[in-house]
């Protein structure tokens, strides 16, 4: 599970950020999805968790 989309945002003062999305559709009760599912996907859309620096990697 990863981010389903990831785009970046020119902010007003030219500055960028990196933006990961993730939708996810619930059925369950009250449209509510577990904590711990919460988590899961929370982690996945952290960068450090699926970010892969090549350049420290092969040092």
């Amino acid at each position: 599970m990863g981010p389903d989309l990831i785009f970046v945002l020119r902010l007003a003062d030219g500055k960028t950020t990196w933006v990961a999305l993730q939708a996810k559709f619930s059925s369950g009760q009250n449209g509510s999805l577990s904590r711990p599912f919460l988590k899961r996907v929370m982690r996945s859309v952290t960068p450090s968790n699926f970010f892969f620096d090549k350049a420290s990697y092969m040092a």
